[in-house]
């Protein structure tokens, strides 16, 4: 009502200028619509990767925990082996000093 009183006293390029601008304001305010559902789409987005990433990264900290226990693991065999070995040769050189006794 009250642009159709304003309306009155325009000229008619005046008039097309509104109309234009109008439907100008209308078209941002579309756009702008469209540009918050996207930008909510991208934080959701952004929510989910950032959730796979603490995911990847507690994975990548249990396999470094598995890891690191391997490599413990592997060095008390392989003193463990040191040890069986060294017995060993203590063995046989007692099996050889009482077969060399037992020959006299």
């Amino acid at each position: 009502m009250q642009r159709n009183a304003l309306s009155r006293s325009l000229s008619s390029d005046e008039e097309d200028y509104f109309i234009v601008f109008d439907d100008f304001k209308k078209e941002v305010l579309r756009h702008m619509d469209t540009l918050r559902l996207d930008l909510k789409y991208v934080c959701m987005s952004v929510e989910k990767i950032g959730s796979k990433v603490v995911a990847v990264e507690n994975s990548v900290s249990t396999i470094r925990n598995e890891h690191n226990t391997f490599h413990s693991k592997e060095d008390e065999l392989l003193m463990k082996t040191s040890e069986l070995e060294s017995v060993v040769s203590k063995i046989q050189e007692d099996v050889q000093k009482l077969a060399k006794s037992g020959m006299n």
